[in-house]
């Protein structure tokens, strides 16, 4: 058993309950009442979420290669939630 302080238990409850017991519900939530390909993309954003974390609390820093892997999450993510709009763009620009 780890050698931890009361605060050290209150902040693991913490990220235990609502890092797993309620993004999961919440997760079959949105699943059923969103459309799943938009909503499953923001899974992506978990380790940029991490990384912030990291940054915040423990001082970390990223490195250029990390933060164009940041990038390329974050362009992705925005791309796929706008495809609808992109789509339609595409095809009433190609009916002209």
């Amino acid at each position: 058993m780890p050698n931890w302080t009361l605060t050290d238990w209150g902040l693991m409850s913490f990220a235990s309950v609502f890092g797993s017991a309620i993004a999961y519900g919440l997760f079959f939530y949105f699943a059923n009442n969103k459309e799943i390909t938009g909503f499953s993309t923001l899974a992506f954003l978990t380790p940029v979420f991490a990384l912030l974390s990291g940054g915040v609390w423990l001082d970390e820093r990223l490195t250029v290669l990390q933060w164009v892997g940041v990038a390329f999450v974050l362009v992705s993510v925005f791309f796929v939630s706008q495809r609808k709009s992109l789509w339609e763009l595409n095809n009433s620009e190609s009916k002209i």
